[in-house]
């Protein structure tokens, strides 16, 4: 279930708002997610349409001159018609295909939500660690302050004979220290920055604002009830059930693929050599076919093969996908 409010708004106000909400906005990985929520579901639309009736209608006019033994003869013909067709699902194999692309449609939204938690993730995680290094920041700056002054004293003390050479040199590897972390820092932070530009589906150098100079105080956890339910309500680990719940329809429907197919053809049309008569002429047929494998090389034993080699794949990758949660 969605939070009643948001939680990077009690960890970062509205500066990290601003972040989520332009992330939410123009992210490549959620556009892309959600391209593929659209891909599933209209697929789902595509095998669904299978277990209802196809109806087709077309219509035709030919206009045709004739010269011969200096005689000229035209003739006209109109033709208009509709034909239906629909397999009788007899064993289940439009069904078992239908059922199994929509758990993978069902899974594919899952995948979506688990996008849209790793954003937020990702977002407040460079965030924290843009507001810890400007804040690191602000600490050298006083300390390379601090090791100038001691540099400057120790100089003066070398110069009236009170400090050796080596103290004054040990002084300044200390401030070219910091100055070397200042540099490790603002490296950092502009690393920081770009993966954020990145995340938000920005230009890098794309203007984002970081103003905060302290990290915010830690948040209680929320009330997650016993790990069995935390993992229950992870979306990666319901889109690897609904796949593993894909493949056993996919075995289901390789195997019905082997049996016998009844399909059903009904067609009714008009002709007529006159425009104005071509209603007065009809013709309607009824049809039924059965068609069946006889010889296929192994080719549908194969496939039964192949379609439980890839519900063992999903079940070892629900597994993997539990144990990691």
């Amino acid at each position: 279930a969605e939070p009643e409010n948001s939680w990077w708004q009690q960890l970062g106000g509205e500066e990290l708002d601003t972040l989520m909400t332009t992330a939410f906005s123009g992210s490549f990985s959620l556009r892309q997610a959600w391209s593929r929520v659209e891909q599933a579901r209209a697929t789902s639309i595509i095998t669904g349409s299978s277990l209802w009736p196809a109806v087709d209608y077309d219509g035709s006019a030919a206009h045709q001159h004739q010269y011969q033994n200096d005689q000229r003869t035209r003739s006209e013909s109109f033709a208009l018609g509709v034909v239906g067709s629909y397999e009788l699902d007899l064993w289940g194999r439009i069904r078992s295909e239908t059922t199994a692309q929509q758990r993978e449609q069902q899974a594919t939204e899952e995948d979506w939500q688990t996008a849209r938690i790793t954003l937020r993730s990702e977002i407040a995680n460079n965030w924290l660690n843009s507001v810890a290094l400007r804040e690191q920041a602000t600490i050298i700056e006083r300390q390379i302050k601090t090791a100038r002054n001691i540099v400057e004293l120790t100089q003066l003390r070398y110069l009236e004979g009170q400090a050796t050479r080596s103290d004054l040199v040990e002084r300044q590897q200390e401030l070219h220290q910091f100055e070397q972390s200042r540099l490790e820092l603002e490296q950092s932070l502009s690393q920081y920055h770009y993966d954020l530009c990145l995340l938000s589906g920005l230009a890098p150098g794309a203007a984002l604002t970081i103003n905060r100079q302290l990290l915010p105080r830690v948040t209680p956890l929320p009330d997650v009830g016993l790990p069995a339910d935390l993992i229950g309500q992870r979306p990666d680990v319901r889109a690897a059930g609904l796949r593993l719940n894909k493949g056993d329809w996919l075995v289901s429907a390789a195997r019905a693929d082997r049996l016998p197919e009844l399909k059903l053809s009904a067609d009714a049309g008009y002709s007529s050599s006159r425009f104005a008569d071509l209603l007065d002429n009809w013709l309607a047929n009824l049809a039924a076919s059965i068609t069946g494998p006889a010889f296929d090389a192994g080719a549908r034993r194969a496939e039964v093969t192949r379609a439980r080699a890839e519900a063992e794949e999903l079940l070892a990758a629900y597994e993997e996908t539990v144990i990691t949660a």
